[in-house]
């Protein structure tokens, strides 16, 4: 049984504009790495941490994650 279908009900597609589309969990995943470090920086700011030194903090263990997770 032959099918055009390219997305499956486990994976909603949030978005979709031609060929690019934004599955959900990808979007949600992104939200919440974003969150994520803003509340870090904020708390940073709070206790006398420079934010940039947080920002860029961040950025390298999101990096790091990444590459760890293809890693293994």
């Amino acid at each position: 049984m032959a099918s055009n279908q390219t997305s499956s009900p486990h994976a909603p597609i949030l978005v979709e504009i031609g060929r690019f589309s934004l599955p959900t969990y990808g979007f949600l995943v992104a939200t919440g790495v974003l969150l994520g470090l803003l509340l870090c920086v904020r708390n940073a700011q709070r206790l006398g941490i420079n934010p940039d030194d947080t920002w860029n903090l961040g950025i390298v263990v999101v990096l790091a994650g990444i590459v760890g997770a293809k890693v293994c």
